[in-house]
C-alpha cells in the first residue's frame, strides 16, 4: 500500500490520465500531494530560511490540503437553553474549584459543594424547560397536522374517536385531545 502511495505522488496528471481514468477530483488531490513532494525535497528548500518558517508554510499547505479534500464546516450551537446566567453559574463554580483546590480548607469545600450543588440544579431546570417547550411545540405542531387530515385518516380517527362500552374503575386516562388543551 505503501508503495503504490509512492509511485502515485511521483506521478505527473498527464501520466494519470494515460495510465488509467482518474476522475479530476483525484488528479487534483495528485496535484496538492506534489507540495508535500516539493517540500521534502531538499534541493528546494534554501540554507537562509529558519525552522520556523519552514513549519508554518508545512501547517499551512496542511490546512489547505485538508480543507479542500475533507471540506470545513463549523459544528452547530446544540445547547440552545445555555445562556448567560447558566455561564455565570459555571464560572462561579469553577473559581469556587480553583480556591478549593489551592486551600482544601474545610470552609472552601462548603463553599465548592455549594456552588456545584446550585450549578448543577440552575443548568439541570434550564434543560428541563428546553425539553418541555420543545415537546409542547411538536404536539401542537402535530394536533395541527391532524386536524388538517381528513376523517378516513387513521391518525385523525384515533384524536377524536370516542369508544364504545363500559369505562374503566378510576380516573380517566388522559387523552392527546385533553394534552392540547392543556398547552
Amino acid at each position: 500500500m505503501r508503495a503504490y502511495k509512492l509511485q502515485l505522488h511521483q506521478l505527473k496528471p498527464d501520466d494519470c490520465r494515460k495510465r488509467a481514468n482518474f476522475s479530476d477530483e483525484m488528479i487534483r488531490r495528485i496535484d496538492e500531494s506534489s507540495r508535500f513532494a516539493v517540500l521534502a525535497s531538499s534541493d528546494e528548500v534554501e540554507e537562509e530560511l529558519d525552522v520556523n518558517s519552514v513549519w508554518e508554510n508545512i501547517r499551512d499547505n496542511i490546512k489547505i490540503a485538508a480543507e479542500q479534500s475533507i471540506g470545513y464546516y463549523e459544528t452547530n450551537k446544540r445547547k440552545p437553553w445555555f445562556d448567560e446566567d447558566c455561564c455565570m453559574v459555571v464560572e462561579r463554580r469553577k473559581q469556587a474549584k480553583l480556591k478549593f483546590l489551592q486551600e482544601p480548607v474545610e470552609a472552601n469545600i462548603d463553599n465548592y459543594f455549594n456552588k456545584r450543588r446550585e450549578a448543577n440544579c440552575t443548568l439541570r431546570n434550564k434543560k428541563r424547560d428546553d425539553i418541555i417547550r420543545n415537546i409542547t411545540s411538536r404536539r401542537s405542531r402535530w394536533a395541527g397536522n391532524v386536524a388538517r387530515m381528513g376523517e378516513s385518516r387513521n391518525a385523525y380517527r384515533v384524536l377524536v374517536r370516542r369508544p364504545d362500552g363500559k369505562r374503566p374503575l378510576g380516573r380517566p386516562r388522559r387523552s392527546w385531545e385533553d394534552n392540547v388543551k392543556w398547552i
